[in-house]
């Protein structure tokens, strides 16, 4: 056995774990019910599974993957597609530039509020993050994160600018795809997700009126079809576990249209995400968020105007004109009040470095949000109505995709607000453009005039021999519209917009007749609410600006609306699968008595069972059951109980086996932790000795193998069988095995010395790694791979 590694972290009340096929993700599940993915290099954690609130408590956590490898083309992929279809979403995505990803973050608070003499200091405190994802969006179901697939550059690599995604290195296949990971819970039901993320809906599969314990799960091949076991939870009587499994058969799980839609909504999330991150950051920016003590840059005008007005008000004793009136007053005339006068000499702090940040912090935030919304917002939306055109052409295909149930009404509504989004973006950056301006020349103007007040010479000069160094009448509009109130604050706050400039408020004239009575009316000036005409953003019509006639345009409100229309359309197409699963298998015996709670039945009740199903070595070969549990007989001595179970076909039992080990070493009883099968030859199993913990390899295939021994009696349940195979050992004891004969290898743990521990095992070729989880946290991965028959030693690192 090889080397391993120890890491610790914050588990959270880990209750089981499950590796990922590829032995590179550990799967652990948590009370309360809670499904995470980590890594299992470093222990953090990369993911979560989408489980609904509904979940109370979670019995069983399986990761399987089909026995039958995917056909391989001999030709390979000559036209490098992959897995596009030529004149699909994704294959013109694919020829799109990659999105630049988000990777400055903002400083931990850049209040530019505060005391003027800090403008220009850097932070003192970290960087923080400050994103909050939508929830809306985080509830979408979504494959394993493909950023490429969205056409959206990962965060490690930027792209090349103006180059197509196509040109950039292909990504690598998940090596999880094509597996299914299922979670069963106390309610009877099973939860299915697609490559170990994508939720695909819950089948149940016993009674909702009874609490069941599904323990084990035994694969048929392919992820299409398992079976699981469960038993009836009842207070006052034993578990009663069927002999047989109930078979749950997902025929759509692997079905060309299951993974288009899947890839569809891994992709509509991604964008999503993108466009949900850049309108919070420019919000951020712009708008500040007070729980944070974040100013926004908005406010910063409204700052220095304060000032004015308090130095207006130390003159005059009260304020008679206000910094608008004062600095539109000193742009036409050439001449500052003795308040403003004061101001600009540097009475208010207003000096160089002053300006130079006041200049720095808006000048940089209108051009983030210039370039933000026409070079990423803008973009992203535009993709996403490529992605849900796609999905309406499903809609309009029920030959093949009628079992998503996709809505048409609800695709229309999110096209809109993907093209509502798509035009409000680019009027954002349109205005910021202009304010930037407008802004660039005020700056200029205060410049000047400080310039003045700073050297008696120029302002001593008269009007009109200075030659004016700005744009006077862009000075004045920022001064009135900018200064104090910007009207770009309306694209991060108030209410979301109905329409945009250039939509029809109604449809489009189904007849020629009416089109032309439409524009009849429209040529002869009548008012008509039924037609708009387009308009850019920068014009105004009958003296009123479109910014006026829109005064709704907040553009987190549209992403929000976009963004919840989407999740129901894709929701309900997620849950297809399970819709039409099919259930076959008998109802678990419940024995007419009340359940038990949750915690005691689960806590107090805890059982040892592990199963597994491969194909037996017989020359016409059967599904063959093998089932050990933990059996405790006397104080301080255990067994270990194994029965394999041949059926016939799946509701009849015609040939069952057993072995019974004895858990003792040198005469000291061994602690049983816990036990986990590696492949369809060898199981391993955590014991503990004097204090000191062991895993261990055993070859339950050679096993000295009992036949049946029921006799004449008979065994409903597995529990009963379980007895009848104790009692039949415990008569004779020459069939009893020893542990330390069948335990063919072993090596010591680092933890586990104290508490419980949960094993998980994955038995790919070439990586064959175990994982334990002790009580303490302590996580150890270990490479059980055996090399030239020797045990290797031990190699940890602690991360």
């Amino acid at each position: 056995m090889q080397g391993g590694s120890v890491w610790v972290t914050d588990v959270h009340n880990v209750i089981n774990i499950e590796w990922s096929p590829d032995g590179r993700l550990i799967l652990c599940i948590h009370q309360p019910p809670r499904a995470t993915l980590r890594s299992v290099h470093d222990g953090k954690q990369v993911g979560e599974l989408l489980l609904p609130n509904t979940v109370t408590r979670i019995t069983g956590a399986w990761w399987i993957e089909s026995d039958e490898q995917p056909p391989t083309d001999e030709l390979g992929d000559l036209m490098k597609r992959g897995s596009n279809t030529p004149g699909s979403a994704h294959s013109l995505l694919a020829r799109l530039p990659l999105l630049e990803p988000y990777k400055d973050p903002l400083p931990a608070k850049p209040n530019p509020l505060g005391a003027p003499m800090t403008f220009g200091l850097p932070d003192p405190k970290p960087a923080q993050d400050w994103r909050i994802p939508s929830p809306v969006v985080q509830g979408i179901q979504s494959l394993p994160p493909s950023p490429m697939a969205a056409s959206l550059a990962p965060i490690d690599k930027v792209p090349t600018r103006n180059k197509p995604g196509s040109t950039t290195k292909d990504e690598q296949v998940d090596p999880n795809r094509g597996t299914l990971v299922v979670i069963a819970d106390s309610n009877g039901l099973v939860h299915l997700f697609l490559d170990g993320r994508y939720a695909m809906g819950e089948v149940r599969v016993y009674p909702s009126s009874t609490a069941v314990r599904m323990s084990g799960l035994s694969k048929r091949g392919s992820i299409t079809s398992f079976g699981v076991y469960g038993s009836c939870l009842t207070s006052g009587m034993t578990p009663s576990t069927s002999l047989t499994p109930t078979l749950v058969h997902v025929s759509l799980a692997t079905a060309p249209e299951t993974l288009k839609v899947a890839r569809a909504s891994s992709t509509v999330k991604a964008l999503l995400e993108y466009i949900h991150l850049g309108i919070e950051e420019l919000e951020i920016i712009w708008c500040g968020r007070s729980k944070d003590g974040r100013g926004g840059v908005k406010d910063i005008g409204s700052f220095w105007a304060k000032i004015i007005l308090e130095k207006e008000r130390a003159h005059a004793g009260r304020v008679t004109r206000g910094p608008i009136a004062q600095l539109t007053l000193l742009l036409l005339t050439g001449r500052a009040t003795d308040p403003l006068q004061d101001f600009l000499g540097g009475g208010g702090k207003l000096t160089d470095r002053s300006i130079n940040h006041w200049e720095q912090i808006v000048s940089h935030a209108l051009i983030r949000m210039r370039d933000y919304a026409s070079q990423r917002i803008v973009p992203a939306a535009e993709r996403m109505v490529i992605v849900l055109e796609e999905i309406r052409g499903w809609a309009a295909w029920p030959d093949r995709y009628a079992q998503f149930r996709f809505s048409q009404e609800a695709i229309e509504r999110c096209l809109g607000r993907a093209h509502r989004l798509v035009a409000y973006a680019q009027w954002l950056a349109i205005e910021a453009k202009a304010e930037l301006a407008r802004f660039v020349e005020f700056i200029k103007f205060m410049r000047s005039e400080i310039q003045k007040a700073i050297e008696p010479d120029l302002n001593a000069r008269p009007a009109g021999q200075t030659q004016a160094q700005y744009d006077t009448l862009e000075a004045m509009a920022y001064i009135e519209q900018g200064l104090l109130e910007s009207a770009l604050t309306a694209w991060f706050a108030g209410p979301g917009p109905q329409s945009y400039p250039g939509e029809l408020s109604h449809a489009t004239p189904s007849t020629m007749r009416e089109a032309i009575e439409q524009a009849r009316r429209a040529l002869e000036g009548k008012e008509d609410a039924t037609v708009r005409k387009g308009k850019e953003p920068a014009q105004a019509q009958g003296g009123r600006s479109l910014l006026a006639e829109y005064p709704e345009r907040n553009v987190l409100v549209i992403a929000d609306e976009l963004a919840k229309g989407c999740a129901e359309v894709l929701a309900v197409a997620a849950g297809a699968t399970t819709r039409g699963a099919q259930v076959d298998g008998m109802p678990v015996y419940t024995g007419g008595t009340d359940p038990m709670p949750s915690e005691e039945t689960f806590e107090e009740r805890h059982e040892l069972v592990r199963e597994c199903t491969w194909l037996s070595q017989e020359t016409i070969p059967r599904p063959e059951t093998y089932v050990i549990t933990r059996v405790k007989r006397d104080p301080g001595r255990e067994y270990l109980c194994l029965v394999r179970i041949r059926p016939k076909h799946e509701a009849r039992v015609q040939e069952q086996a057993s072995v019974v080990i004895e858990c003792e070493v040198d005469g000291v009883g061994v602690e049983i932790l816990d036990i986990a099968f590696f492949d369809d030859n060898q199981l391993l199993v955590i014991l503990r000795t004097r204090g000191r913990a062991h895993i261990g390899v055993i070859y339950y295939r050679e096993l000295g193998w009992i036949r049946d021994v029921r006799g004449s009696q008979k065994a409903v349940s597995r529990e009963e069988l379980m007895e009848l195979v104790m009692r039949h050992h415990e008569t004779n004891r020459m069939d009893i095995a020893r542990l330390e004969q069948t335990i063919a290898r072993s090596r010591e743990l680092q933890g586990c010395g104290t508490g419980t521990a949960q094993l998980s095992v994955n038995g790919r070729r070439g990586r064959r790694t175990a994982c334990v989880l002790d009580s303490g946290g302590v996580v150890e991965v270990l490479d059980m791979e055996l090399e030239g028959g020797e045990e290797a030693e031990s190699e940890s690192e602690r991360e």
